[in-house]
């Protein structure tokens, strides 16, 4: 038998491959003894980075209540499906099957997951009805989850939605008061380890890192009850005159805590389709206008302030014309003589330029200012304006009266309201509120007390029977309390001249005069139909809400004793 012979030079090769390999093998043996001994956290370290991941738990959003505690923002547990595109892309059926059972196009959430194909998480549809998931899931579609999140609700809807604002998809506020206080309101999501397998599926849950820390609670000033008669009171008004919108604002006359704030029209944010800038911007604060002859009494009292004037005080409105330069100052009827507390009473514009001429015009403007005209309120609400107001030292003798009757000077609603309260706080201005406090800040005096029981004697007047908001002082609900009050008519400005045909039609006042608890100030935007004084259209709101109000909590009526301290002074000139 022939011996096999190796050919020259094998046997070196072969020796030197094997002692290559055995090199190969022995740094990889002494790799995994070093790893295993010396570097085993980091082995584990490297499989917790593959497959261990960190898992948000959202946290509850605090509650927005009334000031009596009543719900006007709640956050409700909902559920997200979502899927993994890795693992559901190999199971067509359950494609098909989800897009059935949560009622979205087939052919579109194949197109949304194809497109996010690489990914192993994608939303598909959010904000459901937990009880709606759970029947989903019973069957066990592959790729197919769920996600517990929360979903904002606001019981009153479009009452209170310019206020309240929205939050977006991510439960984050984005208008209103969930804006301001998001921080506040949001709370802390909480996060736990869980261990996903290669296809992305939740396999088990190792620990809870931190849990979730609920958001906290907001009480408002708000009382829902006015809320809801202001906002049905200002459809009824913009129903009546085919409004373009009417806005109104109600402040406790003691502490200007805001009791309502309504515009119409408005939106509810439980609808995604009414989420629209025009519906949920509150125009209490974000619109501005001229206020017109609502501004006279603060020119009557600044002149009184100054020792210029008293209530007595006669004033020629000289057949109701005024020239000044080559402008004419005009009233709408001849009103011959009147006095300080008539100039009111009649709303004189040639008696208000008269008196306002006796004033250094620095004078007046630190008034306005004082009041809160062209600044914005403590409050912070998003897109509040200023308002205009500027300086006066350097007008013309006719600019200058025009902005003593509420011409030239802008101002908010809001604005007008914390005026109004100066004066039913006996002279003494308390910042406004939205959100309860717990003291009641120190306020600052801008008019006599004195000089302020007198302006809101001639208010009196100016709601009386021979004055021109009457109406806010009839219906069965205001029949027992006095009043104090004064209308404006302006014309609007269109394309930057003054419309004949286009007017804002306002009303402010107090109740009961006697001891104000309760100041409005009401905006009608250019009623229709013929009828467009403040007297005729904002007048009756006041007398509807307040008058309401009043009665709601539990204000004292006062007309009696009005009338028997009127009784008593004529007894007393008689015995004289």
């Amino acid at each position: 038998m022939k011996k096999f012979v190796s050919p020259y030079g094998a046997t070196t090769r072969r020796n030197v491959v094997l002692t290559i390999l055995l090199l190969f093998a022995s740094i990889v043996l002494g790799r995994v003894v070093y790893l295993q001994v010396y570097h085993s956290s980091f082995l584990v370290k490297q499989g917790d980075n593959r497959f261990v991941r960190v898992k948000k738990e959202p946290a509850l959003r605090g509650t927005v209540l009334d000031r009596n505690a009543i719900p006007l923002a709640v956050s409700t547990p909902v559920s997200s499906i979502w899927v993994n595109p890795r693992e559901i892309l190999y199971h067509p059926k359950a494609i098909t099957s989800l897009s059935e059972m949560i009622d979205y196009p087939l052919q579109k959430l194949k197109n949304k997951i194809e497109k996010k194909k690489k990914l192993t998480f994608l939303y598909v549809q959010r904000g459901m009805e937990p009880a709606i998931v759970k029947q989903i899931l019973k069957n066990k579609l592959p790729g197919v989850y769920q996600l517990r999140e929360y979903r904002r609700y606001y019981p009153s809807a479009d009452v209170t939605s310019q206020i309240i604002g929205f939050n977006n998809i991510d439960d984050q506020g984005q208008e209103g008061i969930e804006l301001i206080y998001n921080d506040w309101l949001k709370g802390k999501a909480g996060s736990s380890e869980i261990i996903r397998d290669p296809s992305g599926r939740v396999v088990d849950i190792l620990e809870e890192i931190k849990p979730p820390v609920q958001g906290q609670g907001l009480m408002l000033t708000i009382d829902k009850r006015i809320q809801y008669l202001t906002y049905v009171a200002l459809l009824e008004v913009a129903e009546k005159f085919s409004a373009t919108s009417a806005t109104a604002v109600v402040l406790d006359a003691k502490t200007s805590e805001i009791l309502a704030m309504v515009s119409v029209p408005s939106g509810n944010p439980n609808n995604p389709r009414e989420k629209k800038p025009s519906l949920v911007k509150n125009r209490a604060m974000t619109d501005t206008f001229e206020p017109g002859s609502t501004v006279k009494p603060f020119v009557v009292a600044k002149a009184m302030i100054a020792g210029l004037v008293d209530t007595k005080t006669e004033i020629d409105t000289k057949h109701g014309r005024l020239k000044i330069g080559r402008n004419l100052v005009r009233d709408t009827h001849d009103y011959g003589k009147l006095n300080v507390a008539s100039v009111i009473k009649k709303s004189s514009n040639v008696g208000i330029c008269k008196i306002a001429l006796k004033l250094p015009k620095d004078q007046l403007y630190e008034m306005y200012s004082a009041l809160g005209f062209g600044q914005k309120s403590t409050i912070g609400f998003p897109g509040e304006q200023p308002g205009v107001l500027r300086s006066m030292s350097k007008m013309g003798d006719f600019e200058y009266c025009t902005n003593a009757f509420g011409y030239g000077v802008s101002t908010t609603v809001l604005q007008l309201a914390q005026a109004y309260a100066i004066l039913a706080n006996d002279g003494v201005k308390i910042p406004a509120s939205l959100v309860r406090r717990d003291y009641l800040p120190t306020g600052s005096r801008i008019i006599p007390k004195h000089i302020a029981f007198q302006v809101k004697k001639m208010l009196a007047d100016a709601v009386g029977d021979e004055g021109t908001g009457r109406r806010a002082t009839t219906g069965s609900y205001m029949e027992d309390y006095t009043v104090g009050g004064k209308t404006g008519t302006v014309r609007k400005v269109i394309n930057g001249k003054y419309s004949k045909d286009n007017y804002f039609s306002i009303f402010a006042g107090m109740a009961p005069l006697s001891d104000p608890k309760i100041v409005m100030a009401i905006m009608v935007d250019n009623p229709t139909g013929g009828e467009y004084y403040g007297g005729l259209v904002a007048a009756p709101i006041f007398a509807k809400v307040v008058g309401k109000t009043l009665r709601i909590l539990g204000v004292k009526q006062d007309r009696e004793v009005e009338k028997k301290m009127v009784i008593g002074e004529i007894n007393e000139k008689r015995k004289h």
